[in-house]
């Protein structure tokens, strides 16, 4: 046992030489200099509340003596009784004086300054002041009065703290001679401390105040990391401690850091000593500046920084000089490593918020690791001291961290455990405060961790592989739509998928990473910004297809995120100018801002996709045909949830959904169509894919021709491509590989075997179908000749009971529906159709107009016509009007707003007529209501003009708005509540021919603590007034509904299905399907369609706003309006006529009476109708048993038709109305003889 005591104590040694000073001395001093500035701080802190209390003693003394001497002698008095009459009101309107004591003192010493003698009085608490007289000689001896005694206290103009005059006395009285002699004593006393005040600051410090100031400034130089020379000497101080502290580690690798007996210094350990000699001595240079620098240097030398110097500073440059070490404060040098987070924020290496916050907690936890490392391995060396035989422990510096780092994990193997009382007394100590410290920095640690390497990595490209950037504002719920439809979108148009980059400067949550992570192998996420250049860089912009600014829908603050929006734009373009830019925005008028920035060109197919203008303009077209909104809506979806509905619930379901699997795309045209018109090309397609031409895209010149147009237009595939509605992308791409050579439309591979544009084209297989056609078309008419002659002699079924089963839903089935015996109406308020029994026929008055008014077919019975159902299209006869410069829109002269601006009353006296009222709920905040796109669309030249009744608050319409509605013939603003029953009575609701509801978002869309369906709560009551208002009239208005949260779309259906509809998803609600309302999110969703489809945002611009769009958008932006036509001007812009036609109008109604044995389909009606009247079917508005109708698109050729359907069908604009204009073309008659 012995033997290992003198081993382990092998580096004590007792026979080192004796240093020159004892080993306590850099103790002591470290010691007197902290205690002497807590000393100076606690005699700062007393002396002055001394002063106070000795001050108020002598002044309590002093009024007690004054009060005695008064009493004793009362004629003294009389100066004061002159002084005060002399005052006047200056005496009696003197305030009370304060009741602080340092107030009164004050007022001692400043009676004292001025040579008077102060009194106070018990009765008003007042002090009295009185000037000691003093020796007048000369004229102003003979001229001073007691108006001059008075006005000589007051010295330039000013007066005592309480703002009153100085009571004096003209004589000596006995009150100023015992009053003298006190004051004598304390001038006196006043006098010797401040000479012995400034004989200190003289000879101690022998600086004047100007001097001094240059010191603390020259210091601060140095000190301040505001200064390029301070930063510098902060930074080599934290290195030379850095490495002060290393010195310490070697040094202690098996020597201990305290010892009481001593530790004779080996070769090494001088060695470092002498290493640490300079840097110590810089430190100490660094602390005189700093201390010197110091405001208060009492206050810095308490400092915790200042403390660490103290202890570190006087041990190491007393080390080289010893001869054995006692102690080694160094460990606490290891506090430097965490002014390497203010050196990394001064050099400007870290800059962000996130980043210095890490930094700071890393290097916080790695400081107190070391440092409690440090205390443990001293005094585990050090032993109980106190007792006879101390601890034999001879740890090292490793070892007491593993030991603290084990412990504070919570682990505790056993393997090191502190033997001395000093150790576990202050492990007890620095375990509990370093777990709090851990558990509230760790987490936060991790939370930054997670989010800084989000923003700081890069992406990296793989090659073959394309991506396309996504930034701009959006929330969770409109990103995920967006990227299922965008990926989707890529692989229906037979592309490689692109993935997406999104960059977004907030970091991501949790619930966006639950959406990512459904499409990790394609989407990114990155936070930055695309204003910054080098969040550009880590995401490749350079190598990016295409960039897409999204926006959020149902924002509040529209202008404000268009601005942003816009921004990000504008630097995508400038760092590449060649880049294709989406850029989707909220108003209609922030899209010239865009438009001004030089680099924005529309060569590479940018696009800037105002949502305003796509809404209100199919707002518009739902109104002249109802569910023309939800039929393009359908066909802009190309979401992956084209699936199946898991459960079919209702027939009309399954109908829906075929419809609702349509797309719209854009596709190049097989140079076997060359030449060929538009009319059988679109026959042709048809009738062999199921697909509907639309439109082309012509490229030179730049055009959207939509079908029908004219007869002779010829196709060229070279500068065109085709816009279709088909089941999907594959099926649209066999137009355009379509060969009758080498059948590459089979495979859906180009063709390679394309044959000059001299050669005769060989088509045999178009000629002949085309044939086919108008050998149908001939048969067609020679039956529809045969029943008008022979109507009542032919072939009828008597009840459709005694029909074929296929028969029996055809057009032949008109006998009324009923459910249970009663009557089938609309089970909600808008009625889609009216059902009457016989009965109902019999007692109620309207049966005989409606009967009247309907078609008789084979079985006897009656089909309510069209009015019926909605508003006869029948155009009443309107003003002409003039038309603009474009030739597209009426135009009328410059109309007021004020004249605009009706009042309900004057609103009824108008007893408007078939008109189109739009009710605007609330007061939106996100900018204009953009109504030019809304009325645009009703004012083409080829539209009768009805009256556009916009009812709601007139300050909506500010002047720049109606300055692009002026010269649209009749407008009205109604000043009103669209809640209210009597402003609604006021514009005739139930006279009108539709009905749109248009409203905002009131409360945020992201905010957790509101209820998301309350965003659309003015609007649905209002919905719910007008439908109220219908139902009760029996009047059959379509009201259309805009909902900001489309959850809200199931309070609209009936009650059948209304809990069916709150469970799909809101494109196959009810609501949704019979066109009744109009989803902002649906819309937002469609983008990616428009970004793989540029041609079909082109072909909807023109169907919106006319060929002449841009031309528009120019003269709006400049504020011009509408200009008039040139008076020689003869130019008419071509376009097409949207409507909804039932089998009561023309041309259907011909083919209603001469299908008499066979249903008619939907096939056959489409080729018919395009070529013979060059009318364009595209879809079915059908009604459904219970009273309804519903949106179905490109049904199958082989759906029978029913007596109560409606087709949505493009008319040209010449089309009329009258039975000639829906007569067989005499070439078509021709052609037939000619095939025969």
């Amino acid at each position: 046992m012995q033997a290992s005591s003198s081993s382990s104590l092998s580096y004590v040694a007792k026979d080192c030489a004796k240093s020159g000073a004892p080993w306590w001395m850099p103790i002591l001093l470290t010691a007197i200099i902290i205690c002497g500035a807590v000393a100076l701080k606690v005699f700062n802190y007393i002396m002055p509340l001394i002063n106070r209390r000795r001050r108020y003693r002598r002044n309590h003394q002093q009024s007690n003596t004054k009060t005695q001497a008064r009493l004793q002698t009362p004629h003294k008095t009389s100066d004061a009784d002159r002084a005060q009459r002399w005052s006047g009101h200056s005496v009696d309107d003197m305030p009370e004086p304060s009741s602080e004591e340092d107030s009164s003192e004050d007022f001692i010493e400043f009676a004292v300054q001025k040579k008077c003698t102060i009194s106070h009085s018990k009765t008003n608490n007042r002090f009295t002041v009185r000037t000691v007289p003093e020796k007048c000689t000369g004229d102003h001896a003979q001229q001073s009065t007691h108006f001059q005694r008075l006005s000589s206290i007051k010295r330039d103009g000013r007066t005592n703290q309480w703002n009153s005059t100085l009571l004096v006395n003209s004589k000596k009285s006995s009150m100023a001679h015992i009053m003298k002699r006190d004051d004598s004593l304390y001038t006196e006393n006043e006098r010797r401390y401040g000479r012995l005040k400034e004989w200190f600051r003289r000879t101690c410090i022998g600086f004047s105040t100007r001097q001094k100031l240059t010191v603390k400034l020259y210091c601060e130089r140095y000190t301040t990391v505001s200064y390029p020379a301070g930063i510098i000497m902060f930074t080599v101080y934290s290195v030379l401690c850095t490495f002060s502290w290393l010195f310490y580690i070697i040094g202690t690798v098996d020597q201990p850091p305290f010892s009481a007996e001593g530790i004779c210094y080996s070769m090494k350990m001088r060695i470092l000593a002498w290493l640490d000699f300079p840097i110590n001595i810089f430190c100490l240079g660094y602390y005189v500046l700093r201390c010197l620098a110091a405001t208060d240097r009492v206050r810095f030398v308490l400092s915790y920084a200042s403390i660490i110097d103290l202890m570190a500073i006087p041990s190491s440059l007393f080390a080289p000089f010893e001869s054995h070490r006692h102690l080694d404060f160094n460990f606490i040098r290891a506090t430097c490593i965490f002014n390497y987070v203010d050196v990394l924020t001064y050099l400007g290496m870290i800059k962000s918020n996130q980043s210095i916050q890490s930094a700071r907690i890393c290097f916080a936890l790695f400081t107190m690791w070391m440092v409690g490392s440090g205390l443990v391995h001293g005094l585990e060396n050090l032993g109980d001291f106190w007792v006879g035989s101390p601890q034999e422990v001879n740890w090292s510096f490793f070892e007491a961290c593993y030991f603290l780092l084990v412990t504070l994990a919570t682990v505790g193997y056993g393997d090191y455990v502190t033997r001395t009382t000093l150790g576990k007394l202050f492990i007890c100590i620095f375990i509990p405060v370093a777990m709090g410290v851990s558990v509230s920095f760790i987490p936060e640690l991790f939370r930054n961790f997670n989010t800084n390497q989000v923003s700081s990595e890069k992406y990296e490209t793989i090659h073959g592989e394309r991506h396309v950037l996504v930034c701009g504002n959006f929330d969770n719920n409109s990103l995920r739509a967006f990227i299922k439809g965008f990926l989707c979108g890529g692989h229906c148009k037979g592309r490689a998928r692109f993935n997406l980059v999104i960059l977004r400067p907030i970091p991501i949550d949790l619930a966006l990473k639950a959406i990512l992570s459904h499409f990790h192998a394609w989407v990114r996420y990155f936070v930055g910004t695309p204003n910054n250049p080098r969040d550009l860089t880590r995401t490749k912009m350079k190598d990016a297809r295409a960039a897409i600014v999204l926006a959020t829908p149902n924002t509040k603050h529209r202008d404000a995120e268009d601005g942003a929006n816009i921004m990000q734009a504008i630097s995508l373009k400038a760092q590449k100018k060649t880049l294709r830019v989406v850029l989707q925005l909220h108003n209609f008028r922030n899209k010239c801002l865009i438009n001004n920035f030089p680099r924005w060109t529309y060569l590479v197919n940018d696009m800037v996709v105002c949502m305003e203008e796509l809404k209100l303009g199919l707002m518009a077209y739902n109104c002249l045909a109802p569910g023309f909104a939800t039929l393009i809506l359908n066909l802009l979806n190309i979401h992956d949830n084209k699936r199946s509905v898991s459960k079919h619930f209702e027939r009309w379901r399954e109908e829906y959904e075929y419809g609702f699997c349509m797309e719209l795309h854009d596709v190049g045209i097989s140079h076997e169509f060359d030449n060929l018109t538009m009319r059988d090309l679109a026959t042709f397609v048809y009738d062999k894919w199921n697909m509907i031409l639309v439109a082309l895209r012509c490229v030179d010149p730049a055009k959207i021709v939509i079908n029908p147009s004219d007869l002779n237009f010829v196709i060229n595939v070279n500068k065109m491509r085709a816009i279709v509605i088909a089941r999907d992308y594959s099926e649209a791409l066999q137009l355009r590989c379509y060969c009758t050579a080498c059948l590459a439309h089979t495979v859906l591979q180009p063709c390679n075997c394309r044959k000059p544009q001299t050669d005769k084209r060989q088509k045999v297989t178009i000629e002949r179908d085309l044939a086919l056609y108008e050998q149908i078309g001939y048969t067609r008419r020679m039956e529809l000749n045969s029943d008008c002659i022979d109507d009542d002699t032919s072939l009828s079924y008597q009840d459709s009971g005694s029909q074929p089963p296929s028969f029996r839903h055809s057009i032949t089935v008109t006998s009324p529906l009923t459910i249970g015996g009663k009557t089938a109406h609309g089970i909600s308020g808008l009625r889609a159709g009216t059902m009457h029994n016989a009965r109902s026929h019999a007692s109620n008055p309207r049966a005989e107009y409606h009967k009247a008014n309907s078609v008789e077919l084979r079985n006897g019975a009656s089909i309510g016509c069209l009015a019926n159902e909605f508003r006869t299209p029948t155009r009443r006869h309107s003003e002409v009007y003039p038309l603009d410069r474009t030739g597209s829109f009426h135009w009328v002269n410059d109309i007021p707003l004020s004249k605009a601006i009706l009042t309900p009353n004057q609103a009824a006296e108008y007893n408007f007529s078939h008109h189109f009222l739009v009710c605007v709920v609330g007061i939106p905040s996100g900018g204009p209501l953009s109504l030019e796109n809304f009325i645009m669309p009703l004012r083409f030249h080829w539209q009768p003009v009805y009256d556009i009744v916009v009812l709601g608050n007139s300050q909506l319409i500010s002047t720049n708005e109606w300055a692009k509605l002026k010269n649209l013939p009749r407008i009205f603003i109604v000043n009103g509540d669209p809640c209210s029953f009597t402003d609604l009575y006021a514009v005739q609701l139930c006279s009108s021919r539709a009905c749109v509801i248009l409203g905002g978002a009131e409360e945020e869309a992201d905010s957790i603590s509101t209820d998301l369906c309350l965003q659309d709560r003015k609007t649905l009551l209002c919905a719910m007034n007008i439908r109220s208002l219908l139902q009760r009239d029996l009047h059959l208005v379509h009201l259309t509904t805009e909902l900001c949260y489309e959850k809200n779309a199931h309070l609209f259906s009936s009650v059948d299905t209304q809990k069916n509809d709150y469970k799909l998803p809101v494109w196959f609600n009810e609501p949704f399907a019979r066109g009744l309302i109009f989803s902002n999110s649906l819309l937002y969703s469609c983008l990616n369609s428009l970004f793989y489809n540029d041609d079909v945002f082109h072909f909807l611009r023109v169907l919106i706003s006319g060929q002449s769009a841009d031309e528009i958008e120019a003269l709006f932006a400049v504020g011009a309006g509408l200009q008039p036509a040139l008076p020689e001007q003869t130019h008419r812009m071509v376009g097409v006529v949207v409507e909804l036609r039932s089998f009561q109008q023309p041309p259907f109604s011909f083919m209603a009476k001469e299908q008499r044995r066979k249903p008619l389909t939907f096939g056959e009606v489409f080729t018919r109708c395009l070529t013979c009247w060059q009318l364009l079917c595209l879809g079915l508005y059908r009604l459904e048993p219970r009273g309804f109708r519903y949106v179905l698109a490109n049904p199958k050729p082989s759906t029978i038709l029913y007596a109560q359907d409606m087709i949505y069908c493009f008319l040209t604009i010449g089309q009329k109305d009258t039975p000639e204009a829906w007569r067989f073309p005499n070439t078509h008659l021709a052609i037939n003889k000619k095939a025969r």
